[in-house]
């Protein structure tokens, strides 16, 4: 599967995910700041992924024109503290086109424009919905998709059990965050 984490950062959710060979991901970085990347191979094993040293609007653009699909795409852009930083919104639609139809995009927010961050995204994917963990610093993750009717709501069930199996091989204490009984 192809995972796609734009704004890769120090590079230590693609380390994670890379070691977990079960899942088979593809996983492409992009972070446009070369300080970044350099940090991020010292310290981080990258085996499983392809880093790019990109401007992500760019790079989004360039993907949804070659008709590349990701089955996830995690979004961890910010600036000075504010999740997402300016631009990411602005390419929702071209986010869309190259999720897979049964993909995810995953947004980290924390800013106080959470709620229209949301709306925004709404417009164009078929189901999203706001993740909270952290309320104190705002700190929500949007999760959108091509497919209907697939909100937490709506799917509350799968999502728990879904959140049980990460917790029981990554045990990241997910009760923390969320009730999964």
């Amino acid at each position: 599967q192809n995972f796609l984490i734009l704004g890769s950062g120090t590079g230590a959710i693609a380390s994670l995910l890379s070691q977990l060979d079960d899942l088979m991901l593809n996983i492409t970085e992009v972070e446009p700041r070369n300080e970044i990347i350099q940090l991020s191979k010292k310290w981080f094993s990258h085996e499983n992924s392809d880093i790019r040293n990109e401007n992500i609007s760019t790079f989004v653009v360039n993907e949804h024109t070659r008709g590349a699909k990701y089955a996830c795409i995690m979004i961890e852009i910010c600036a000075e503290g504010v999740c997402p930083e300016d631009g990411v919104v602005e390419l929702r639609t071209a986010l869309r086109e190259i999720v897979e139809n049964n993909g995810v995009v995953i947004v980290h927010l924390q800013n106080s424009e959470n709620q229209v961050t949301l709306k925004s995204f709404q417009e164009v994917f078929a189901s999203c919905f706001l993740f909270n963990y952290d309320l104190e610093q705002r700190n929500e993750i949007l999760i959108c998709t091509n497919r209907q009717n697939w909100t937490w709501i709506e799917q509350e069930q799968l999502f728990k059990e879904a959140l049980r199996k990460v917790d029981d091989i990554l045990d990241f204490k997910m009760n923390a965050f969320v009730n999964l009984d």
